[in-house]
């Protein structure tokens, strides 16, 4: 008997209720080298509109001595985050993670939130990695 209410129920149980509760991981790799580059967690624009959460992000540089930072982080609850923490490109490449627990989330469902660099004239290379997930 239990089994059956068991099977009515999971019948029943709307499959989009499911979907909501998933955690869609986010992962995006922007690459460039004197323009400002941006990694954006695109909005999500089905029916559900989940909202982002950002867990962390990397931003590298490599060549000459261009500086990519303050970095900007926009779309998050509470306003544009920006980040002083000196990124110098060098022949060796300079890297800064920064990772948050809990996530940060979008200002609301259904907004991208992007990082982004200034230009970085004179830079071969940077790359800003974004990660995070959609509920």
């Amino acid at each position: 008997m239990r089994l059956i209410r068991l099977l009515v129920f999971l019948i029943g149980f709307p499959c989009a209720a499911l979907a909501q509760q998933y955690e869609a991981p986010v992962v995006v790799i922007a690459t460039g080298s004197t323009a400002a580059i941006t990694a954006t967690m695109v909005a999500d624009t089905s029916a559900v509109k989940r909202t982002n959460y950002l867990c962390g992000f990397d931003v590298e540089a490599v060549g000459g001595t261009a500086v990519v930072t303050p970095l900007a982080i926009t779309g998050l609850l509470g306003g544009t985050m920006a980040i002083q923490q000196a990124v110098t490109s060098s022949t060796t490449g300079i890297g800064y993670t920064r990772t948050y627990t809990p996530c940060l989330p979008a200002s609301a469902a259904a907004t991208a939130i992007s990082v982004a660099t200034t230009a970085a004239a004179g830079a071969t290379g940077v790359t800003v990695q974004v990660w995070g997930f959609q509920r």
